[in-house]
């Protein structure tokens, strides 16, 4: 079995992009987008089976197969910076945007048992309804809110998220709530941002079948869903980012972007630690 990175449900993948981006529609605010979406029937609420059904068989293969895990270049970044934080004896993990646990599988197949994980994946209501039952574990925890899931954590050292930043309805203030609870590092995995001088907010199409980890499961029709996508300005993320953390280093990763139009988007991951 091949397996691909995992996209959270609410970041659907960018890696198989329509090519070209110059027919793609702006939007004055995310609400608008959102119901263009709904107007042309694009609801995604089975998106959550499907990556929970996949994730369930990803865990189950990787049990069977840990020491052929799959690495791909964004998972590797995303345990690099874990090892930047493995002087605890159990590492405290915020995933934000986490899906149905991929990554914390993926992990948990790679490090030694001697070292132990608390980690909590933030994700839709959805989500979490049809992950929690299945999935959870001494380790592995959903929650639907960031506030909560830091409280349950009770310290984070890593709060990872891919690709999710882009696709809330509010990065700013998504990332605002985010650096309140002051975890020790963030990695930024597949973060897409615009270097002018307004946020660019758009509508992503992509297949039902890339959300993920693997093939669909057998029985579901493929189909296309559309889902707004918001790029957050770069000036302002840093600025906000910059008030008390410090950044220790930035890899190239366009998979979390696509181009609209003739905006200068970039993608990008970022590392950064708090300040002492």
């Amino acid at each position: 079995m091949k397996f691909v990175d995992y996209v959270p449900p609410v970041a659907l993948t960018a890696v198989r992009r329509l090519r070209s981006g110059s027919g793609r529609k702006q939007y004055a605010s995310h609400s608008e987008a959102v119901a263009d979406c709904a107007a042309r029937a694009d609801a995604t609420a089975d998106s959550a089976g499907v990556v929970v059904a996949k994730t369930q068989r990803y865990r189950d293969e990787l049990l069977r197969a840990r020491h052929s895990a799959p690495i791909t270049a964004t998972n590797a970044y995303s345990l690099c910076a874990l090892l930047a934080v493995l002087d605890q004896e159990v590492v405290h993990v915020l995933d934000f945007g986490g899906a149905a646990g991929a990554h914390y599988f993926l992990t948990r197949a790679i490090l030694p048992f001697s070292r132990g994980l608390n980690w909590t994946v933030v994700e839709t209501p959805e989500m979490v309804e049809r992950a929690r039952p299945v999935l959870s574990s001494d380790e592995l925890s959903f929650s639907s809110n960031v506030l909560e899931a830091a409280s349950r954590l009770g310290r984070i050292d890593l709060l990872h998220t891919s690709g999710t930043l882009q696709c809330v309805g509010n990065p700013h203030d998504a990332l605002q709530t985010l650096l309140s609870v002051s975890p020790q590092f963030i990695l930024f995995n597949r973060l897409g941002l615009t270097t002018g001088d307004h946020d660019v907010i758009t509508v992503h199409e992509a297949w039902l079948s890339w959300n993920g980890p693997g093939p669909m499961p057998s029985g579901i029709a493929d189909r296309k869903i559309r889902s707004p996508f918001v790029f957050p300005r770069e000036s302002v993320f840093m600025e906000q980012l910059g008030k008390n953390y410090e950044i220790v280093m930035t890899f190239e990763d366009a998979s979390g972007a696509f181009p609209v139009g003739q905006e200068p988007i970039k993608g990008l991951g970022l590392l950064a630690k708090r300040k002492a």
